[in-house]
């Protein structure tokens, strides 16, 4: 009874030092991060780290009023997101403080995003995976990698595309009969708009562009001023 005894005390403490340790990694994870609330503008909606794509893009989507994305400083996004951010000046990739670069960060398994510094102004992300990230979700991931529009958003403006309307190349084997009835589909060639106010001079948008049904091929950008960019105008 007294060996009974003392085991079942052992197993307490072993408890109580899991249970602290547990609530100790808690806070060191959760403290910094509550630091970084104070760069967040208040009018900032929901940012927080990264699911997975569509959470990525509904973050991007519920913010594209207020060019949330743009406002904040690389390095705090950076944080905020929990994805590495690449800046890209004049074509060129430059390592900057509480940034990264491709060849830092291609090893990991994660999204990324890539803020150029164009002409005119043109400031715009691109998202991007890297090596391990495209093998293990087939591309971006989630309903992205499925050809079907990303959760949670509005259907989008489609601008199609006049350039080799008919070279279709291969076909995802997703494509069947049934997906090409769908409504909420990438089609090829041709653009996919989420802008929440055409008429708006410095509207933000998202803007999908797949390449033969595949967006794997493809590319997502958010631009900062769809027209100083000259992506569409009405």
């Amino acid at each position: 009874m007294k060996y009974g005894r003392h085991i079942g005390v052992f197993i307490l403490f072993l408890f109580t030092i899991f249970t602290a340790s547990a609530q100790d990694e808690g806070k060191e994870d959760t403290v910094p991060y509550k630091e970084l609330k104070k760069h967040i503008p208040a009018e900032c909606r929901g940012l927080h780290k990264v699911k997975d794509i569509d959470d990525l893009l509904l973050q991007i989507y519920n913010n594209i009023d207020n060019q949330c994305m743009f406002n904040i400083a690389t390095d705090k996004l950076e944080k905020i997101l929990n994805i590495p951010i690449i800046i890209s000046v004049c074509g060129e990739n430059n390592k900057r403080k509480g940034c990264n670069n491709i060849n830092s960060i291609d090893k990991i398994n994660t999204l990324y995003l890539v803020k150029t510094y164009g002409c005119n102004n043109c400031i715009y992300f691109e998202i991007n995976y890297t090596k391990k990230y495209e093998i293990s979700h087939d591309g971006f991931g989630s309903s992205i990698s499925l050809g079907i529009f990303p959760k949670n958003l509005p259907m989008p403006l489609v601008k199609e595309s006049a350039i080799y309307p008919q070279l279709i190349g291969e076909i995802p084997s997703y494509v069947t009969t049934e997906f090409l009835k769908r409504k909420d589909v990438f089609f090829a060639y041709g653009d996919y708009i989420w802008t929440s106010n055409l008429c708006k001079k410095d509207r933000t948008a998202i803007i999908i562009s797949p390449i033969s049904f595949s967006i794997k091929k493809g590319s997502i950008k958010i631009y900062r001023n769809s027209d100083k960019c000259k992506i569409f105008c009405h």
